[in-house]
């Protein structure tokens, strides 16, 4: 429901950090959010609102917490086997700056032998819940007031048929 009341209520990353910090935070969660003139990822938990900032001109998320408070509580070896290790690679293949076209972004996001995987593809062995697979790749576009939709990995984007959603 939050989520729902950032989109329809906030047209900046201010205002909606103001709501989100006016509401009561029950469970763990994290907004990346953007408008043209900054961008921001928001960790929620029961205990706090904290705000990471650009890295680099960027807002690098994987799937944990980065703000020490939350972190000390997150269950690690469930929900964060690599996502420590993903993140790195990412800001070190960012740190000379972000690509200047999609497919060159798109690629930045495959994982190559002996890096850890940036996309995740589902285990079919596993039983359903435990199938872990990245669904989407997203790119916005904060001053177009763009955003668009691959049904599928970056390893799909080539062939793939992007959807474009337009504020």
């Amino acid at each position: 429901m939050l989520s729902s009341a950032v989109l329809s209520e906030c047209a900046t990353v201010r205002e909606a950090i103001d709501l989100i910090s006016s509401a009561p935070i029950a469970s763990s969660s994290a907004f990346t959010m953007l408008d043209g003139t900054e961008a921001v990822s928001v960790e929620m938990s029961p205990t706090g609102i904290f705000e990471i900032a650009e890295v680099d001109g960027a807002v690098q998320r994987t799937n944990h917490f980065q703000n020490s408070t939350p972190l000390a509580e997150q269950k690690t070896e469930v929900y964060e086997p690599d996502s420590t290790e993903r993140l790195i690679l990412i800001r070190e293949r960012l740190g000379s700056g972000a690509p200047g076209d999609l497919p060159a972004m798109v690629e930045l996001l495959v994982s190559g032998a002996g890096d850890p995987p940036l996309s995740c593809v589902a285990d079919m062995s596993k039983q359903y819940g435990e199938r872990w697979a990245t669904l989407a790749t997203i790119e916005t576009d904060p001053d177009a007031r763009t955003i668009r939709i691959l049904d599928g990995m970056p390893t799909e984007a080539a062939n793939g048929e992007w959807r474009e959603l337009q504020a």
